[in-house]
């Protein structure tokens, strides 16, 4: 994951709001999920860190710094439910 840009948290007059840089979702298939991304919306793989049990991909095109994080658990097996398929959205704030 690439640190976020000193622009990452926008000035709104007085106060800093927050910036959304990426979302989070688990899949089953790493390699079908990136070729899915990358035809559908021209994402491309900006980093991809391999772990003993699971595989990050982080996704993004040319044009925007907000990226997709792929994350493959390499011993599921079955479709993910609501309650182990949970994701997340990352923000970048200002250290108050």
């Amino acid at each position: 994951m690439q640190p976020a840009p000193e622009s990452a948290v926008l000035d709104k007059g007085d106060h800093a709001v927050a910036k959304a840089i990426h979302t989070m979702i688990r899949v089953l298939d790493l390699d079908r999920s990136v070729d899915f991304y990358q035809r559908a919306f021209g994402l491309e793989v900006a980093d991809r860190f391999d772990f003993d049990d699971f595989t990050l991909a982080y996704l993004r095109n040319p044009e925007n710094d907000f990226e997709v994080e792929l994350t493959w658990n390499h011993d599921q097996e079955e479709a993910y439910s609501h309650g182990s398929g949970y994701g997340h959205v990352a923000m970048c704030v200002d250290d108050c």
